[in-house]
């Protein structure tokens, strides 16, 4: 590739923001340029979406559960095409419909883990999406159901960061699990515990953002994929939870939430130093809305 194709790549990507509550439950899609913060309104979700999580190829973003516009549970996936700017019904599903599961993929799979069925209930289930054929498995159960968590890694591993357990405890654990293998063990603490928080990754290490438990937070962990070793960072500009975030190599975006109301703000990162600028807004203040990329800064 050219240095000049290098380039234009780089300034073509963008970052996806679908469905979320604005009052109801929502099909809206914002498309926002890393380069630039460029905001367009990209084609809608197939289905009204809130709570709904997101996991990313470079050529296909998948958004997944949630609720529909009738508070419904959902179990189906959208597959947004990034060349075309179109969406359609995934050909894979969840096993079952629920809300909050933390999602991450590789070049070739996604791990879609735990999630809430209902209000009091959180699942141990992962499942793998394998994007060559849309086929949906199982892989390696959790050994406690968790929900409303959230999901990064890298090329090899799957971190799913806290989240809320059967029976509700405030948990700073998380596990790691080797794609490959379909093995887990536990990660390393987090800095605080929180749910519906929202996390991505750059290639040698992950952000976890916002989140409530009791209060909610505007802490950012720091989990460094080479060592394990978790730590503070740049906070956010406040506390809220149910955030979505994308990015690429060089930045993330933490977009929207409810921080005591909905929010449009984006909190944006360098991955470089760790600072924090402000981001594009919304097109619409929006919380429980999932975020993608067409270009993961892991891959």
């Amino acid at each position: 590739m050219t240095m000049f194709r290098f380039l234009m790549a780089k300034s073509n990507n963008f970052a996806l923001f679908g469905g979320g509550d604005t009052g109801s439950p929502t099909t809206l899609v914002d498309r926002i340029y890393f380069a630039n913060g460029t905001r367009t309104t990209a084609s809608a979700l197939q289905v009204a979406r809130l709570d709904v999580s997101c996991l990313s190829t470079t050529n296909i973003g998948y958004f997944v559960g949630g609720q529909n516009a009738s508070f419904v549970f959902q179990s189906s996936i959208d597959r947004y095409v990034f060349s075309t700017n179109s969406t359609n019904t995934s050909g894979g599903s969840l096993s079952s419909a629920r809300v909050g599961v933390a999602c991450h993929a590789n070049a070739t799979i996604g791990v879609m883990t735990g999630g809430n069925p209902g209000s009091t209930t959180s699942l141990t289930t992962r499942e793998l999406y394998t994007f060559a054929t849309d086929g949906v498995s199982s892989g390696l159960s959790l050994t406690t159901g968790i929900g409303a968590a959230s999901s990064f890694g890298d090329s090899s591993v799957a971190i799913t960061a806290m989240g809320l357990p059967i029976g509700g405890a405030q948990i700073t654990s998380g596990t790691k699990y080797t794609i490959a293998t379909n093995t887990s063990a536990p990660s390393s603490a987090f800095v605080v515990g929180r749910y519906w928080t929202s996390a991505v990754a750059c290639i040698s290490f992950g952000l976890v953002a916002g989140g409530i438990y009791s209060v909610r937070y505007n802490n950012v962990d720091k989990y460094v994929f080479s060592t394990d070793i978790v730590s503070s960072t740049t906070t956010l500009s406040a506390a809220r939870n149910s955030t979505a975030a994308a990015g690429d190599s060089q930045r993330a975006f933490f977009a929207g939430g409810d921080s005591a109301g909905r929010v449009s703000i984006i909190n944006a990162y360098h991955f470089s130093n760790e600072t924090r600028y402000t981001g594009t807004t919304l097109s619409s203040a929006r919380w429980g809305l999932g975020g993608c990329s067409s270009a993961p800064g892991y891959l």
